[in-house]
């Protein structure tokens, strides 16, 4: 199924649909630490961030890049190179060393990360809603390939590019999470079913972006 991006206007804003898309990363329950730090005029200096990354297909990347003119980089799986010259979704014969994450499951689509601040620069928490195929809240964690539409909301910036924060992820086609942020762990070959203390949960969220090194466009601050 391809992917389909529709952008409204909304009176001053704008509202970006991007449906059926494979998702990787979602942190959209309980924020992660941002990938930088705040900036000086940001009200609120909390670090943490719900996001996720998605891929999709060449079509809908030019709607996004070329119609949409959103202020995001997206990164071609096995292609192309982020800020430090370095691929930033690799193939499996593209990495080296101790490097074990590939994106073959992936390979030909784009990579992009969307994300929304823990609080607003008024210190009021942000509105992120996550349901699932029935319109419903959705509150298991999200798996890596799991497909999902997502609404992002955003104002243009004074180069006339838009600047988006996520506001809804529904998930279409839920892959359970394997480890992780879901609090258990589950192997029916050893007969595990436990639950993870919460030091465990939150020290695993935190290894699991640990090495992702990658700018994700530029982030204005603004008024999400």
């Amino acid at each position: 199924m391809s992917n389909q991006v529709i952008v409204k206007k909304n009176g001053k804003f704008e509202d970006v649909y991007i449906k059926n898309v494979i998702c990787y990363f979602a942190s959209v329950h309980k924020p992660k630490q941002r990938h930088t730090a705040p900036k000086a005029t940001d009200k609120n200096q909390s670090q943490n961030e719900y996001s996720i990354t998605v891929f999709v297909d060449d079509e809908a990347r030019k709607a996004l890049e070329m119609d949409a003119k959103m202020n995001k980089q997206l990164f071609k799986v096995g292609v192309d190179l982020n800020k430090n010259r370095v691929m930033k979704f690799k193939t499996s014969d593209q990495l080296t060393g101790d490097e074990k994450h590939h994106y073959d499951d992936v390979k030909g689509l784009n990579g992009v990360q969307f994300s929304v601040k823990e609080f607003t620069n008024a210190g009021k928490p942000s509105q992120l809603t996550i349901v699932g195929p029935d319109g419903k809240p959705f509150e298991e964690d999200i798996g890596n390939l799991s497909t999902v539409s997502i609404k992002l909301w955003g104002y243009k910036n004074k180069d006339d590019l838009l600047n988006v924060a996520l506001s809804i992820v529904k998930v279409e086609d839920h892959v359970p999470y394997e480890g992780g942020n879901s609090g258990k762990i589950v192997d029916d070959e050893l007969g595990i079913d436990m639950d993870l203390p919460e030091k465990k949960k939150a020290d695993k969220i935190q290894d699991e972006f640990a090495d992702d090194n990658a700018p994700w466009g530029i982030d204005d601050g603004g008024i999400y």
